[in-house]
This record gives C-alpha cells, sequence and structure tokens, in this order.
C-alpha cells in the first residue's frame, strides 16, 4: 500500500511545480546522493516520477496542493520512517 503525503501552498499550480521541483531534487540529491536518485518530471501535466533504489513515487501538483505518493517495497518498510522524514523536510521547505 502506498504512503501518501499532502501539503497544501499559498503558491499557484506553475510556481508551487518549480519549486517543488527544485526542492525535491536538490535535497534528496543531496541525502541521498549514493542512492544514485532518478527524477522524471512532466512539464505540462505538472507530475513527476521518481524512483530511488526501489522506492518509487509520483509528486502530483493540482492547484496549490502537492501530493507525494510513495510505494516502499517491503524489504525497506523498516526504513520507512526515515524515508519519509527526509521526503517531508523537502517539502516543508518548499514554501
Amino acid at each position: 500500500m502506498a504512503e501518501k503525503l499532502t501539503r497544501t501552498y499559498k503558491h499557484d499550480e506553475n510556481t508551487l511545480y518549480s519549486r517543488a521541483k527544485k526542492e525535491l531534487e536538490t535535497k534528496l540529491n543531496e541525502k541521498l546522493a549514493s542512492l544514485n536518485p532518478k527524477f522524471d518530471w512532466n512539464e505540462s501535466t505538472k507530475k513527476g516520477n521518481f524512483d530511488i533504489k526501489g522506492v518509487k513515487g509520483v509528486v502530483v501538483i493540482s492547484g496549490s496542493t502537492l501530493t507525494i505518493e510513495l510505494d516502499i517495497p517491503f524489504l525497506l518498510k523498516a526504513f520507512k520512517g526515515k524515508i519519509v522524514e527526509q521526503i517531508e523536510r523537502s517539502m516543508d521547505n518548499i514554501e
């Protein structure tokens, strides 16, 4: 079952998308560089996919809401707290 993280911001959709994209890529690359994170962003749909050593996620921006859905494999469930914490910190820095 996927973990769902949602935040609402005061930014418009385009600003939120560019801030989210920059913050998530920067912070996750800094903290998880050794895991070689991969990102695939779609400018027209304001949606992004990422894969960090088997932890797959989707970033969806709709209006002023940013939602991240994570699919954490069973073998990584022990690290779920750390994974979610890093992503939530990045989301909190978007303001």
